[in-house]
């Protein structure tokens, strides 16, 4: 949705070595709204994103494509 359908394991990298706490990884969303990895702690990713106000389930984004961001 980044505009670049095959740039997923370069977002992938670059989230993976980022280390600046303030950059919100957690909003790393896949295609159709898959949660996907998140250092191995997907509840917190759940909670950071519903926090958010986001209806998450266990797997992924529900209503995604009205909640995405559009550049």
């Amino acid at each position: 949705l980044a505009g670049r359908p095959r740039a997923a394991r370069a977002v992938g990298n670059i989230m993976q070595g980022c280390g600046d706490p303030g950059t919100p990884c957690h909003r790393v969303i896949g295609a159709g709204g898959a949660l996907g990895g998140y250092g191995g702690n997907l509840q917190l990713k759940r909670e950071l994103l519903r926090r958010e106000g986001l209806d998450v389930g266990v797997s992924r984004v529900r209503g995604f494509a009205a909640a995405r961001w559009n550049p």
